[in-house]
């Protein structure tokens, strides 16, 4: 099976588009098994997160010292740091580790 990603909306491509990418219901639980291989399994996985930069969005202040939110690849995330700094909105961080869905950070 091959794959090509084009960014299509369901509310924006043409019908006909959307019609030839379609799969059939009976046809439907080997599509999902093939495309399963293709899958990014990485959501678990800390390298997706460790060494990389991070910029502050809101917190670590006076009244939630080490903790806040911060901005990576596009999302929000909570975070604490690993010192307990105080950072500034937009001050760049590193992520240094993760604890479910808490990033650990660092000045960086």
């Amino acid at each position: 099976m091959s794959l090509l990603v084009i960014g299509l909306d369901h509310r924006t491509a043409p019908v006909d588009l959307r019609e030839r990418l379609s799969v059939e219901r009976p046809q439907l639980p080997h599509a999902l098994a093939q495309l399963a291989d293709y899958v990014p399994q990485s959501a678990d996985r800390d390298d997706d997160f460790i060494g990389y930069r991070a910029e502050v969005v809101s917190g670590f202040d006076e009244t939630s010292a080490g903790v806040g939110r911060v901005s990576y690849r596009g999302a929000q995330w909570d975070a604490r740091s690993a010192e307990g700094e105080k950072f500034a909105s937009g001050d760049p961080v590193k992520i240094i580790g993760r604890e479910g869905a808490v990033l650990i950070i660092e000045r960086g």
